[in-house]
């Protein structure tokens, strides 16, 4: 299988576990490089490729539309599923359509509640190109008594989305997260900082004079918690010098702030007010 080499984190184990073998590939600011995604089908010959497209966790990258039909048509010519994460795609309002809108043929497409909804419904919705494609994949597990989802989870998430309450949470959550995207602009001003408007995290490129491990181990001595490249890189390859900082986890926006200071004090930045 292939995949982002910076990709969400317990993918690879996850891959492991499941003895698939996962290769990594070439991201810029856009997601996957499709001369890098050719290379591979060609060298490779991988059954699926899993991939992020809107927000991406780590990098927050948001592939155009021009780039997703690249995608797609490699995709095609060498018979390579494509496994659509859209985690988070519900959160960014000027997102190109999913993969899977374009090219429901090639595409299992996979959406979650826990980011878009609330992390308490533990539910992800999956479509597959083909009714007989999803029989053949979940048709054995049917019969497991941990596999069905909470009824009760599943009722709620329903009426939600049936009553448009769903949609309103999902503005909401859009609306504190850009609230959380401009602070954390405003406190990290100078600093190579990527970020979608309505993200709910933050890619941080250090310098390369700065130890990622010694920055993320001096903010843990002060209280704040962030994540290292090493944590989403895919197949062991030297990630890039960078961190994740997650704006979503802190349940106050002052939390969020006091924790950007503190960035901004590490990085040796004069932070606005």
């Amino acid at each position: 299988m292939l995949a982002e080499r910076l990709s969400w984190g317990p993918m690879a184990s996850l891959a492991q576990r499941a003895h698939v073998r996962v290769r990594g590939l070439e991201i810029d600011s856009e997601g996957i490089i499709p001369d890098a995604f050719e290379a591979a089908c060609l060298k490779e010959r991988p059954k699926a490729l899993y991939c992020n497209p809107t927000d991406h966790n780590p990098t927050t990258a948001v592939m155009s539309e021009t780039r997703r039909r690249e995608l797609i048509d490699i995709a095609r010519r060498h018979s390579v599923l494509i496994i659509e994460d859209d985690t988070l795609g519900r959160l960014v309002s000027d997102a190109p359509p999913p993969l899977a809108a374009m090219a429901p043929d090639v595409v299992w497409y996979i959406m979650g509640l826990t980011k878009c909804l609330a992390h308490g419904l533990r539910m992800a919705y999956v479509v597959a190109p083909s009714a007989t494609e999803m029989e053949s994949v979940f048709g054995p597990a049917r019969r497991l008594s941990f596999w069905a989802p909470a009824a009760l989870s599943a009722a709620i998430a329903t009426y939600w989305i049936e009553q448009g309450t769903a949609e309103a949470i999902c503005a909401a959550i859009r609306d504190e997260s850009r609230e959380r995207v401009q602070l954390a602009r405003r406190i990290l001003d100078g600093a190579d900082l990527a970020a979608t408007s309505e993200a709910l995290h933050v890619w941080l490129r250090l310098d390369a004079s700065r130890d990622r491990h010694d920055f993320v181990a001096s903010l843990e001595r002060q209280g704040v918690l962030v994540r290292p490249s090493d944590l989403f890189a895919v197949d062991g390859d030297p990630p890039e010098n960078a961190v994740r900082l997650s704006l979503s986890s802190p349940p106050s926006r002052a939390e969020v702030e006091c924790g950007l200071r503190t960035v901004a004090s590490t990085l040796g930045l004069v932070s606005s007010s």
